[in-house]
């Protein structure tokens, strides 16, 4: 019995041991609000810091984030900027600051294991534009509008998503001949964007018009939920090109009395001009970047 007690007590000590000598990270931060009285309306000022964890990719990580929003109570929206510190929670590399950014827009979270994201939110017939942000290196990729962004990911497979989104696009010339910009579809991975597609329609004079129902354009035995499609149709490749063809973006547009359709489709991994169509009213310019 004294054995055992003693055994069970050297146990216990060496546990308290390795308890006081391990280190202990942590961060701290303060929320703010001021209220001030104008001719129109009421400016209010809002300084608030959060703690957002990461959970989806194999290195685990911490973000403080502070986002600081100005908006008046006789205005429709806000304005939001984001300052987000990176932390390691790796257990061998905790605390350990990964990177530190500034960002347009507020609502910061995490979308997938690559990346996380802000958002400004749209007023009237202006979209929500959303910031996607590398978590590797806290820069951003592309602008995504509204929630236009779709995952591919390939199963059992080494090879790294790629994406299809409305993207902001402002460079794209408002005008093609006698026709007019709609929206551009963009395709990237996590470190770029690897091709673009602008969709041109022949409005009547005083229109306006923009994309409806986007949906994921699937191959056989593909799976799409919420913002992600499983590619089960190149389920273990390692090749991307074949992984990465036949998948794509659809959607309509609506003016007058008319309703016209589009489709944007990727082949060999790049952004098909020869697969991607639309209805007689449109055209597509795509435009591959690499």
């Amino acid at each position: 019995m004294r054995k055992s007690v003693t055994a069970a007590l050297g146990v216990l000590s060496g546990a308290s041991v390795a308890f006081a000598a391990a280190t202990v990270f942590q961060l701290s931060g303060k929320s703010t609000l001021e209220m001030k009285k104008t001719e129109n309306g009421t400016q209010i000022s809002k300084v608030e810091t959060t703690f957002v964890e990461d959970n989806y990719g194999a290195t685990p990580q911490i973000f403080k984030v502070i986002t600081k929003s100005d908006w008046n109570t006789s205005v429709d929206g806000q304005r939001a900027r984001t300052y987000v510190e990176a932390y390691s929670a790796e257990e061998s590399h905790v605390g350990v600051k990964s990177w530190t950014s500034k960002f347009k827009g507020g609502d910061f979270k995490v979308f997938n294991e690559e990346f996380a994201m802000t958002t400004e939110w749209g007023c009237c017939d202006s979209p929500n534009m959303n910031y996607m942000i590398n978590l590797a290196n806290g820069k951003v990729t592309v602008t995504t509008l509204n929630e236009s962004t779709v995952e591919l990911f390939v199963p059992n497979s080494k090879l790294n998503p790629r994406y299809l989104a409305q993207v902001d696009d402002p460079k794209a010339p408002a005008k093609k001949g006698d026709r007019s910009l709609i929206g551009t579809v963009g395709y990237f991975d996590a470190k770029k964007l690897k091709g673009i597609a602008r969709v041109y329609a022949a409005l009547p004079p005083s229109w306006g018009a923009s994309f409806d129902s986007l949906t994921p354009v699937l191959n056989k035995r593909d799976e799409h939920r919420n913002a992600k499609v499983t590619v089960w149709s190149a389920d273990g490749s390692a090749d991307a090109k074949k992984a990465f063809s036949g998948l794509g973006l659809q959607g309509k547009i609506s003016y007058e009395n008319k309703e016209a359709s589009f489709s944007v489709v990727v082949d060999g991994d790049r952004l098909s001009e020869v697969r991607s169509q639309g209805t007689s009213d449109l055209s597509i310019d795509v435009i591959n970047l690499d």
